[in-house]
């Protein structure tokens, strides 16, 4: 949960997150806690 959380807040920095979070690797943070949603995205395009 904590993960979502701290995505969401850094506007989804998957570096940021696995560093801090203890994640070996950005892709590691993303299979376990998902893609940006959809929604998000689009916020990032608009």
């Amino acid at each position: 949960m904590g993960a979502h959380y701290w995505l969401s807040k850094t506007n989804y920095n998957y570096g940021v997150i696995a560093e801090v979070g203890g994640w070996h690797t950005i892709d590691e943070l993303k299979k376990s806690y998902g893609q940006i949603p959809p929604e998000k995205i689009m916020d990032f395009i608009l």
